[in-house]
């Protein structure tokens, strides 16, 4: 006979469990802890740190699923338990915290790492012995900052058998500098404080190799910097304050006063490997974060720009520039800046001074784009009127904007614009100098090509997309019986495709190239019989300061194949100075193969990827980041692709509604000539 007991203890449940939502939660919590373990120990991740992220990752491995344990163990377990359905929604909030900051980890590191071409990292191999090439973290080099003081860097670090550099350091954070709206001049000794600190800077961001150096919040350095470093009153005081500022971070550096000398540098024990910074190009930098307008972010982002260029940009040996006075004249400058525009203007400039046709400086809280509807054309210096209002008859050369004379505003325009050609520098200023005018009307002066001078308001309204296109003939036109047209800024693939089976067959093809193709390279392997290569790619690989010792990464060239049908008939391209970067890449081709005729004017004469960055406030600076060299290894940057038969618009062609550029073109067709 069975007790009443044994009765009970036999009894099976007749519902199944309540807990088991917040056991399933637990785990996934402890899942997403050991991802997000595995993303905080990568390389990637220790290069970048936890800036542009909102948790850092000690709080998604250990934080979350101890808090998630905790509401578990509360709620669910022993014989106190209390709520479990609001401790189930309680898990459940902790859980999506953490997968949304994992979520934003994953796309921060995927993000910075789209950077086409360029990578940082640090590599690293066996201390003893010491490779060819290595050099010994014992003896460093020298760099003169300026003002009597040196700065003793090594480019190498020793780590231990756990992965840590030598000597170890405990990691510090920066408290953000004390706001500072004053707008005054530098003084003599303060421009000479921030040159020096701005050139310790560099040197210490990109190449010393430390892992506090590898993880710090270099945008909060560099404001925090400028602030520490301008009231140094004597070259004796900077050196103190920049070896107590920058030691937590770069332990195995020495700043000497004038007339002083380094200190003998000990081995540190335990070393094992050697480690040091490889960057093919500039690798992605860090997003920064939210910095308020003031003196200290003004000074830090010329430091952080004019840092950038010293040591990548790869065209020093053809660009003439002083950088280091453009340095101190940037600086002088944001010291006096009032607002974003001032200082936009102002990284403009410094860029300029690098005739970079990528070059540019954005504010990412954009300005009102009204501007009157004209279409301009730069001819000798000159602005005339391509397209626009009827009571501003065609060909008028425009003389002021607002009573501003032409004169003087494209002056003003010029300095911001980064180019290495007059034909760049020309084609944008037709677009800057109808851009950023005041009111809602512009009051233009003008002379006819009569002589007749005149003046008429005209509207500011948001700039026309299609406004560059107006004059052209359509995207894909037949503009002689078998001669076709094909604008390939505007035209896309499918576009192409459709038209391939009429144009391969016809007895001529026009490829506008003028502008920035909107299509792939396709059309170019419809030209060949032959496989056919892309100009030479050169990436700098750079492994110390200062443009020292680069070798080049040369992968990545395009290798194009012929496709069917091929287009046979006579083939003409047309371009001018506002044909840049991929343009030119294909233009290039052209050039070096011969594909065709090339009317028209020089082209931009910028190519390769772009290297963007951030700056704190909100500015965004791109430039090229690779050197490109023709097909026959000769110089492309400030040259570009010269037309085989050249062609100039006019003021008289402008007047007639005439493109001459593709009448020229169309005359190349013997038994078509207009």
């Amino acid at each position: 006979m069975r007790t009443q007991e044994s009765a009970t203890a036999l009894t099976l449940p007749t519902k199944p469990s309540r807990t088991w939502p917040a056991w399933l939660l637990l785990i996934l919590t402890l899942l997403l802890a050991v991802a997000a373990w595995g993303i905080a120990r990568s390389p990637v991740a220790k290069t970048l740190g936890s800036t542009g992220v909102w948790f850092p990752s000690w709080s998604l491995v250990f934080l979350f699923p101890a808090l998630s344990l905790a509401v578990f163990l509360y709620a669910t377990v022993g014989p106190r338990r209390k709520n479990p359905f609001l401790g189930t929604l309680t898990q459940l909030a902790f859980l999506l915290v953490q997968a949304t900051g994992l979520g934003q980890w994953t796309y921060h590191l995927m993000t910075t790492q789209r950077a086409g071409p360029y990578s940082s990292h640090r590599e690293y191999v066996s201390a003893d012995p010491r490779p060819d090439g290595w050099l010994d973290p014992v003896h460093p080099s020298t760099y003169d900052l300026g003002g009597g003081v040196r700065l003793v860097m090594p480019l190498t670090c020793l780590v231990d058998a756990s992965g840590d550099t030598l000597p170890r350091m405990s990691p510090t954070t920066l408290a953000p500098p004390v706001r500072n709206d004053s707008i005054r001049p530098l003084t003599s000794q303060g421009l000479q404080n921030l040159v020096t600190f701005t050139r310790a800077f560099g040197y210490l961001r990109f190449f010393h190799p430390s892992d506090q150096a590898a993880s710090a919040d270099w945008n909060m350095v560099a404001l925090v910097g400028m602030q520490v470093m301008e009231d140094a009153p004597t070259p004796e005081d900077l050196a103190k304050r920049l070896q107590s500022f920058f030691a937590p971070i770069a332990p195995t550096v020495q700043f000497l006063a004038p007339g002083t000398s380094a200190q003998p540098q000990a081995k540190p024990e335990g070393g094992q490997q050697l480690v040091r910074w490889k960057h093919t190009g500039m690798g992605p930098l860090p997003a920064p974060p939210k910095a308020t307008f003031d003196r200290s972010m003004r000074l830090g982002d010329v430091a952080l720009l004019w840092s950038v260029m010293q040591h990548f940009y790869p065209y020093f040996d053809v660009v003439k520039v002083d950088w280091a006075r453009e340095l101190s004249t940037a600086l002088q400058q944001a010291a006096l800046d009032a607002d974003e525009r001032a200082l936009r203007r102002t990284l403009r400039i410094l860029v300029a001074a690098l005739h970079d046709g990528h070059g540019n400086v954005t504010f990412t809280q954009s300005f009102p784009a009204k501007a009157p509807a004209l279409k301009l054309r730069i001819i000798d210096g000159k602005a005339y009127m391509a397209w626009g209002p009827a009571s501003i008859p065609p060909g008028s050369e425009i003389l002021a904007f607002n009573e501003e004379s032409l004169a003087t505003r494209s002056a003003w325009i010029r300095q911001e614009i980064s180019s290495p050609t007059d034909g760049y520098q020309n084609s944008n200023l037709e677009r800057r100098l109808l851009a950023g005018l005041p009111g809602s009307v512009v009051r233009i002066s003008f002379r006819t090509p009569q002589g007749t001078d005149g003046a008429v308001d005209v509207p500011l309204e948001p700039y026309p997309k299609d406004l560059a296109y107006r004059g052209l003939p359509k995207t894909i036109e037949e503009l002689k019986p078998g001669v076709w047209y094909l604008d390939l800024d505007r035209i896309q693939d499918k576009e192409f495709e459709a038209i391939l089976p009429t144009i391969a067959n016809a007895k001529g093809v026009i490829f506008d190239l003028r502008g920035y193709p909107n299509m792939s390279t396709a059309f170019l392997e419809h030209l060949t019989d032959k496989p056919i290569m892309s100009a030479r790619w050169n990436v700098p690989v750079v492994l110390e300061p200062d443009g020292r010792n680069w070798t080049w990464n040369t992968n990545g060239r395009w290798e194009l194949h012929p496709k069917t049908p091929r287009i046979r008939g006579k083939v003409v391209f047309l371009t001018g100075g506002g044909a840049i970067s991929y343009a030119e890449s294909c233009l290039g081709i052209v050039e070096a193969y011969r594909l065709g005729e090339i009317v028209g004017e020089p082209s931009a004469g910028t190519n390769g990827n772009v290297n963007p960055f951030q700056l704190p406030g909100g500015f965004k600076v791109v430039w090229t980041g690779m050197k490109v060299l023709k097909h026959d290894g000769s110089r492309h940057h400030g040259v570009g692709i010269h037309p085989t038969i050249p062609v100039t618009p006019s003021q008289n062609g402008l007047a007639m509604k005439r493109d001459e550029v593709l009448d020229q073109s169309l005359a190349e067709f013997s038994d078509t000539n207009p």
